[in-house]
């Protein structure tokens, strides 16, 4: 059936029942598509959750660039949750084989004789990435949104490594000023 999905949904009263949902995850597919990211932002100025689903962001060296590639703008889009969808679908016989830190945010422990989880590099980029977005958030109380976002811009535009330390500095002295 063509456009089944979006039939389905008019059928089933869905423009009538956005109101009442509060929560939406979309997939990072969809939502790198103009009609589905206009859509998004303005239920997010709504109110509503905006929530995004993907792959695991590619790694690079040691920088964690491309993990604050993904995540910064999200946050400038107002998006507050990205859930990875393939962080541990690592091949049980091998799980340390050729992707090693490549394709996954953890590992199994036992292969290596660790009870419990291994920790990947990329796991730990993401972090890296996570608390750029937490100082954009705090920075956003003190200086306003939209200059945290120009903040965020500008960083983006040049993302080597010391760009980004420079930007993460340039957040820390903002969050700090007059704060003792």
């Amino acid at each position: 059936m063509r456009n089944w999905p979006s039939i389905q949904f008019d059928r089933l009263g869905g423009p009538r029942l956005l109101a009442e949902v509060d929560c939406w995850y979309v997939s990072l597919h969809s939502y790198s598509r103009h009609t589905c990211r206009d859509a998004c932002r303005k239920l997010a100025e709504q109110g509503k959750s905006m929530n995004v689903y993907g792959h695991v962001p590619d790694i690079d060296a040691d920088t964690g660039s491309e993990a604050r590639k993904r995540f910064v703008p999200l946050w400038i889009e107002r998006i507050r949750r990205y859930l990875p969808w393939t962080g541990t679908m690592w091949n049980f016989d091998d799980p340390f084989g050729g992707s090693a830190g490549m394709l996954h945010l953890i590992y199994p422990g036992q292969p290596v004789g660790y009870d419990g989880p291994v920790l990947s590099i990329r796991l730990k980029h993401w972090r890296r990435a996570l608390l750029d977005v937490e100082y954009l958030q705090l920075a956003s109380k003190r200086i306003g949104r939209h200059r945290a976002v120009q903040l965020a811009r500008d960083a983006l535009a040049r993302t080597t490594p010391q760009a980004w330390l420079e930007f993460k500095k340039r957040l820390a002295a903002t969050i700090l000023k007059d704060a003792s």
